[in-house]
């Protein structure tokens, strides 16, 4: 039996070898239930060691991972209570402004750009919720950097927009009408003041909405350009109705998929009449662009 402790995570983790944490991630993402709220791999200091950690938002028992980990593999499982602490602020100490393309991204401990001509988004410390620095956003990043030298949509949703960095890219380089969804409403809330503090908030609507489930989502679509950085079996899951909002000669960008899951997600929407553009790999991560 699993018990709720409010603002309280829970890492899962184990040893593996470098060579099983690929493969076995991708499993995991697949399978686990609960579904993490996280999924990660890292080195330790230990010769041909990772880890791999899930994160929940809930105490969860050993036993949801039996159907997926080896006896040795159970054997290494820990689940510990993570400290009650502002884990974003503590993350930002370290974190320098990043580059891509034209964008610039950095929060209010590093210096502004140094010139006019970069497209600026600023990131409070202790807005949680995406900062900019994961491989997957860094490749929507590029990819809307690339769409938007030849396409000019009109009409944009941000599916899973978490801080919204998406949205405020597109903001920065188009003049399109913008919604941008996530089923948290903390982190709407959060995208919000991050759009004020960037004098972006008469430029998006915001809404709370699992899936494309809202009123605003189905009063404004079709959509030219639908951005949806989440994970691969959501991105599944919404092939059929990603057609249905998206606009014939529209775009989709596809990410928060591991290189691994590409196949799977691509055959979802190839079945659907999508065709691939391009795609964007970084790290262990890809990003697809497809056109319907």
């Amino acid at each position: 039996m699993s018990s709720k402790a409010s603002n309280q995570l829970w890492a899962a983790s184990f040893p593996i070898t470098q060579d099983q944490a690929r493969p076995l991630l991708d499993q995991l993402e697949e399978t686990l239930n609960p579904a993490p709220l996280s999924l990660s791999s890292y080195e330790t200091e230990t010769a041909n060691c990772w880890m791999v950690e899930a994160l929940f938002d809930e105490l969860i028992e050993p036993e949801i991972f039996t159907p997926i980990l080896t006896s040795d593999l159970l054997n290494g499982l820990t689940i510990k209570p993570l400290p009650q602490e502002n884990w974003v602020e503590k993350s930002l100490e370290n974190l320098k402004p990043i580059r891509v393309g034209q964008f610039y991204i950095y929060g209010h401990h590093n210096e502004p750009p140094p010139h006019s001509g970069t497209k600026a988004i600023r990131i409070n410390a202790g807005q949680a919720f995406g900062t900019g620095h994961h491989a997957t956003t860094i490749g929507c990043l590029h990819a809307i950097e690339t769409i938007l030298k030849n396409e000019s949509p009109c009409n944009v949703l941000d599916l899973g927009c978490g801080t919204g960095i998406l949205a405020f890219a597109v903001a920065n380089l188009s003049s399109a009408h913008i919604v941008a969804s996530d089923n948290d409403p903390i982190a709407i809330q959060v995208a919000q003041e991050v759009a004020k503090d960037n004098a972006l908030a008469q430029r998006i609507e915001f809404v709370t909405a699992q899936g494309f489930r809202h009123r605003t989502i189905e009063t404004r679509h079709p959509y030219d350009l639908i951005l949806a950085n989440i994970l691969a079996r959501p991105l599944v899951a919404l092939a059929v109705n990603m057609k249905h909002q998206l606009a014939p000669g529209g775009t989709v960008v596809l990410s928060g998929l591991l290189a691994t899951q590409e196949q799977l997600v691509l055959n979802a929407y190839l079945a659907q009449g999508f065709r691939l553009k391009f795609r964007v790999p970084l790290e262990e991560w890809m990003t697809l662009v497809l056109k319907r």
